[in-house]
């Protein structure tokens, strides 16, 4: 709809513009321009060929005006004897006159005379030889020595060169030929009449929006006259914005405005625009600094002063998910105490691009807590504000570091073992209850006596011994309990290694009575 009316536009400037105006500075500036008008001159009464003007002349004080006749006007036999008539010239409403004889060029065929008025701006003829076959009569400013040849008088209202404007759109260019087809020349009578073009600079030019100058002329009657052209050339199309694909920017990680209008692209009829000539007018996305739709308006002006703006939607997104930092595996012996969740959960911490630290937690576990050795799966997890989730598969090794072990039944010493025992009295216990189960043990000895300085408390309290059988060496201890009665039990357990096989445990149980 906007190209249809633009057009419409075009048109009827182009009928405005042609409706030609006059120029009257240029008139004013003709040079030799004839200033007797045949319709002011009356013959006498008594019909000779000769009259006066009706109505004065206006000519300019102290300048020299020139009046030349060819020999058909005057006619043969006057022009013959020209030179013996005389011209009255006066002064309308003055009292200078003058009486001024003609002069001739023969070889030319022509007749004239000059003259200045010192007073008067207004003139008047008498005498003034009327037209025999011919209209060549021509009353001018300069002398005769000026003379190029008999122009027509020529009206002052008459229009003498012509002024056109014609705006087109860049985008519906004209030819040469089709501007030439809006002017149309014509005769006095109606009648089309050819013209010559005497300057061109549209053809010759770029053809880009600004203004071009072309000149036109056409003669009659040895009138000439122009017409004087401006081709103005708009640009009316606005610049082309186009966002090249949606845009989301992760919010720890923001674009600079300049990055974005990567994203853009800009085009244009007549200049190569490019983002560079893109002017941010609003911006809210350079300040924001949470998950959202945020805003930037750009615009682009071309030379001819064309604006588009467009209204970018810019998402700032959280679609990082959260990083859980720890160990990807837990060892544990079967001896050590078992981990809580919490204390699992204490080895673990998780962080957000966005949100910063998040809650790290347990979505599966295997493990439970248990003593017995194995491999346990623990599946653990985190998320942010956004719902982005993190997973992580933690294994807790739960290993075997106790060694074999002699099980032996319980047997109840004699009473008749004495209340306290020396170091010297387990070592030999030891050797012997060791041998009745067919093991023969040499380099017994204490290595730490914890029951030496118990043995009149009640608690537990354990020997440590060390000794070998065969060639290899083992550790062991036996745990005496002195319990507050009157008969008190000794338990010796004796844990033996011999390379990975396993025998139990040994119990003693020694019946004494605490000392009090």
């Amino acid at each position: 709809m906007k190209k249809i009316l633009l057009t419409c536009f075009l048109v009827l400037c182009v009928s405005i513009c042609f409706s030609l105006q006059t120029d009257a500075q240029a008139l004013s500036s003709l040079k030799g321009k004839n200033l007797l008008n045949l319709s002011n001159i009356r013959g006498y009464d008594d019909g000779l060929s000769f009259g006066y003007t009706h109505m004065p002349i206006q000519i300019k004080k102290t300048v020299t005006y020139t009046i030349v006749f060819d020999a058909d006007y005057l006619g043969g036999q006057l022009f013959e004897y020209i030179s013996n008539y005389s011209l009255v010239i006066k002064g309308h409403g003055t009292v200078e006159a003058q009486i001024l004889d003609y002069e001739s060029d023969e070889n030319r065929g022509l007749a004239y005379l000059e003259f200045i008025m010192n007073t008067s701006e207004w003139i008047h003829f008498e005498d003034f030889p009327l037209p025999w076959e011919s209209h060549n009569v021509m009353l001018y400013e300069g002398r005769f020595v000026n003379f190029s040849g008999f122009e027509p008088f020529i009206h002052p209202d008459e229009t003498m060169s012509y002024h056109g404007y014609l705006p087109i759109d860049y985008d519906h260019m004209m030819t040469l030929e089709q501007i030439k087809q809006l002017i149309i020349a014509k005769s006095p009578d109606g009648q089309i009449m050819a013209y010559d073009t005497i300057k061109d600079e549209f053809s010759s030019g770029n053809k880009l929006p600004g203004t071009y100058q072309m000149e036109f002329k056409t003669s009659i009657h040895n009138i000439t006259k122009r017409l004087y052209l401006e081709v103005r050339i708009f640009d009316l199309a606005n610049p082309i914005i186009t966002l090249l694909e949606p845009i989301e920017i992760p919010l720890a990680s923001k674009w600079s405005l300049d990055e974005i209008k990567t994203k853009i692209h800009v085009t244009d009829n007549v200049d190569d625009l490019t983002v560079e000539d893109l002017e941010i007018l609003s911006d809210t996305y350079s300040d924001a600094t949470t998950v959202g739709t945020y805003t930037i308006k750009v615009q682009a002006t071309d030379s001819s002063g064309n604006q588009s703006t467009l209204s970018i939607p810019i998402s700032l997104v959280d679609k990082t998910r959260p990083v859980i930092y720890g160990p990807q595996a837990i060892y544990l012996y079967t001896t050590d105490a078992p981990l809580s969740n919490a204390q699992i959960l204490s080895r673990f911490h998780a962080t957000d691009d966005v949100d910063g630290a998040v809650t790290t937690y347990i979505l599966t576990n295997s493990y439970q807590q248990t003593t017995q050795s194995g491999k346990y799966e623990i599946h653990l997890g985190a998320h942010d504000k956004q719902g982005n989730t993190a997973n992580k598969i933690v294994y807790i090794h739960v290993i075997e570091n106790r060694g074999p072990e002699f099980e032996m039944d319980e047997s109840i010493l004699e009473a008749s073992i004495k209340d306290n025992m020396s170091e010297e009295d387990i070592i030999d216990w030891f050797k012997a209850r060791l041998l009745s189960f067919g093991h023969q043990a040499s380099h017994v000895r204490v290595i730490f006596n914890e029951y030496q300085n118990h043995k009149t408390e009640s608690g537990s309290y354990y020997v440590y011994l060390s000794y070998q059988l065969g060639e290899e060496e083992y550790t062991s201890r036996i745990r005496i309990d002195v319990e507050d009665v009157e008969k008190q039990s000794l338990i010796l357990p004796v844990s033996l290694g011999i390379g990975t096989i396993t025998l139990g445990f040994i119990a003693f149980y020694l019946t004494k009575r605490k000392k009090i």
